[in-house]
């Protein structure tokens, strides 16, 4: 009988609070597991957004340095800006609800405060205030540089993304 007490063993209780134990730390670094998870989808979200909005204005710079010349330039305002490219191609660029639009597709999504700005030789605006007015048909042929500024969106953050552009073709 003696031989029977001396041997070692784990009881129920003992299995069950190790079980409890475990669980416990399970729990508690499954929350840090998940902050991480989040944190990385919320960034990795951001940079794709971000992404898209720089994407968006390299491509506008590019087309906007594509201007066919002074008179080309059909619609511009603060918010808008219409011209003909060297390529007979007209290409609008104006913000809809929070998407930029290139002509009628979409360039980037969750884009606010979509700005034009318009600098003629001298660096001087074309229009006054600078960047909040539109540039009258007198004026179109002023234009020498043009400044684009928007904000993209994501998770309650935004990034201000700003270019500027010299159509080559225009001559002063």
């Amino acid at each position: 009988m003696s031989q029977l007490r001396n041997k070692t063993g784990l009881t129920l209780v003992e299995l069950v609070m190790v079980i409890v134990i475990v669980g416990i730390l399970t729990s508690v670094s499954s929350m840090y597991i998940k902050q991480v998870i989040d944190l990385w989808s919320f960034l990795t979200f951001r940079n794709e957004v971000v992404a898209q909005g720089r994407l968006a204005l390299t491509r506008m710079g590019r087309e906007v340095r594509q201007v066919k010349d002074n008179s080309s330039i059909s619609i511009a305002d603060a918010s808008r800006l219409e011209f003909t490219d060297v390529n007979d191609n007209v290409i609008d660029y104006r913000l809809f609800g929070g998407n930029l639009m290139r002509n009628s597709n979409i360039l980037a999504k969750g884009v606010s405060g979509l700005i034009f700005c318009y600098y003629d030789i001298y660096n001087n605006p074309v229009c006054a205030p600078e960047c909040g007015c539109d540039v009258s048909s007198g004026e179109l042929s002023d234009i020498y540089r043009i400044k684009i500024k928007f904000d993209v969106a994501s998770g309650g953050q935004s990034k201000h993304l700003e270019m500027q552009s010299f159509p080559r073709n225009i001559t002063n």
